[in-house]
Protein backbone atom coordinates (compact mmCIF):
# COMPACT_ATOMS: atom_id res chain seq x y z
CA UNK A 1 0.00 0.00 0.00
CA UNK A 2 1.43 3.37 -1.03
CA UNK A 3 1.08 6.49 1.03
CA UNK A 4 1.74 9.87 -0.50
CA UNK A 5 3.28 12.55 1.62
CA UNK A 6 3.06 16.19 0.62
CA UNK A 7 6.35 17.98 1.21
CA UNK A 8 6.33 21.73 1.67
CA UNK A 9 9.35 23.48 0.25
CA UNK A 10 10.36 26.79 1.74
CA UNK A 11 11.33 29.62 -0.51
CA UNK A 12 13.11 32.86 0.27
CA UNK A 13 9.85 34.66 1.06
CA UNK A 14 8.92 32.56 4.06
CA UNK A 15 9.82 33.99 7.41
CA UNK A 16 9.98 32.55 10.89
CA UNK A 17 6.72 33.26 12.67
CA UNK A 18 8.50 33.27 16.00
CA UNK A 19 11.43 35.36 14.80
CA UNK A 20 9.32 38.16 13.37
CA UNK A 21 7.48 38.85 16.63
CA UNK A 22 8.56 42.04 18.36
CA UNK A 23 9.87 41.68 21.91
CA UNK A 24 8.14 44.03 24.33
CA UNK A 25 10.50 45.33 26.99
CA UNK A 26 8.94 46.19 30.39
CA UNK A 27 9.72 49.57 31.96
CA UNK A 28 11.85 48.04 34.73
CA UNK A 29 14.13 46.19 32.26
CA UNK A 30 16.99 47.78 30.34
CA UNK A 31 18.51 46.20 27.25
CA UNK A 32 21.97 47.14 25.98
CA UNK A 33 23.33 45.93 22.66
CA UNK A 34 27.10 45.75 22.19
CA UNK A 35 27.94 44.37 18.73
CA UNK A 36 26.51 40.83 18.93
CA UNK A 37 26.14 40.74 22.73
CA UNK A 38 22.89 41.60 24.52
CA UNK A 39 22.70 42.46 28.21
CA UNK A 40 19.33 42.49 29.99
CA UNK A 41 19.19 44.12 33.43
CA UNK A 42 16.14 44.14 35.67
CA UNK A 43 15.03 44.10 39.28
CA UNK A 44 15.86 40.38 39.63
CA UNK A 45 19.39 40.46 38.21
CA UNK A 46 21.11 40.68 34.86
CA UNK A 47 21.69 38.24 32.01
CA UNK A 48 23.97 38.49 29.00
CA UNK A 49 24.37 36.43 25.87
CA UNK A 50 26.42 36.59 22.68
CA UNK A 51 24.86 35.74 19.33
CA UNK A 52 26.23 34.55 15.99
CA UNK A 53 26.51 36.80 12.95
CA UNK A 54 23.23 35.53 11.49
CA UNK A 55 21.06 38.21 13.13
CA UNK A 56 20.98 41.93 13.83
CA UNK A 57 19.02 43.76 16.50
CA UNK A 58 16.89 46.86 16.16
CA UNK A 59 15.84 48.56 19.38
CA UNK A 60 13.17 51.24 19.73
CA UNK A 61 11.80 52.83 22.92
CA UNK A 62 10.29 49.77 24.61
CA UNK A 63 10.65 47.05 21.99
CA UNK A 64 13.34 45.00 20.32
CA UNK A 65 13.23 43.28 16.95
CA UNK A 66 15.53 40.52 15.72
CA UNK A 67 16.40 40.77 12.01
CA UNK A 68 18.16 38.08 10.03
CA UNK A 69 20.93 38.94 7.60
CA UNK A 70 20.35 36.37 4.85
CA UNK A 71 18.05 33.53 3.83
CA UNK A 72 20.15 30.43 4.43
CA UNK A 73 18.54 27.55 6.29
CA UNK A 74 20.86 27.96 9.26
CA UNK A 75 20.13 31.69 9.45
CA UNK A 76 16.36 31.15 9.30
CA UNK A 77 16.45 28.62 12.13
CA UNK A 78 18.75 30.79 14.25
CA UNK A 79 16.42 33.76 13.79
CA UNK A 80 13.60 32.20 15.86
CA UNK A 81 16.04 30.79 18.41
CA UNK A 82 17.68 34.17 19.03
CA UNK A 83 14.32 35.89 19.47
CA UNK A 84 13.16 33.24 21.97
CA UNK A 85 16.40 33.42 23.96
CA UNK A 86 16.13 37.20 24.25
CA UNK A 87 12.48 36.98 25.28
CA UNK A 88 13.43 34.46 27.99
CA UNK A 89 16.20 36.79 29.19
CA UNK A 90 13.72 39.67 29.52
CA UNK A 91 11.22 37.46 31.36
CA UNK A 92 13.95 36.11 33.65
CA UNK A 93 15.15 39.49 34.87
CA UNK A 94 11.66 40.96 35.28
CA UNK A 95 9.75 38.11 36.98
CA UNK A 96 10.64 35.61 39.70
CA UNK A 97 10.59 31.93 38.80
CA UNK A 98 7.34 30.23 39.75
CA UNK A 99 6.09 26.70 39.34
CA UNK A 100 2.38 25.92 39.46
CA UNK A 101 1.31 22.46 40.54
CA UNK A 102 -2.19 21.25 39.71
CA UNK A 103 -3.43 18.14 41.50
CA UNK A 104 -6.83 16.80 40.56
CA UNK A 105 -8.64 14.01 42.32
CA UNK A 106 -9.97 12.92 45.65
CA UNK A 107 -7.83 12.06 48.66
CA UNK A 108 -4.84 14.31 48.07
CA UNK A 109 -3.65 16.57 50.87
CA UNK A 110 -1.08 19.34 50.58
CA UNK A 111 0.47 21.33 53.41
CA UNK A 112 3.16 23.97 53.68
CA UNK A 113 5.19 23.85 56.90
CA UNK A 114 7.62 26.81 56.99
CA UNK A 115 9.66 26.11 53.80
CA UNK A 116 8.67 22.44 53.42
CA UNK A 117 5.92 21.16 51.13
CA UNK A 118 4.24 18.02 52.54
CA UNK A 119 2.30 15.85 50.09
CA UNK A 120 -0.09 13.08 51.17
CA UNK A 121 -0.96 11.36 47.92
CA UNK A 122 -2.16 7.92 48.89
CA UNK A 123 1.22 6.36 49.60
CA UNK A 124 2.03 4.71 52.93
CA UNK A 125 4.10 7.75 53.86
CA UNK A 126 4.03 11.48 53.21
CA UNK A 127 6.44 13.05 50.75
CA UNK A 128 8.36 16.17 51.80
CA UNK A 129 10.08 18.69 49.56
Amino acid sequence: MLHWVKIKHYNENTMSRIGKKIIDIPKDVSITIEKKKIVAKGKHGSLERSFKDFVNFEQTDNSLQVLRLNETKECRSYHGLARTLIQNMVTGVSQLFTKVLIAEGIGYKFQVDKKTLILNMGYSHSIEF
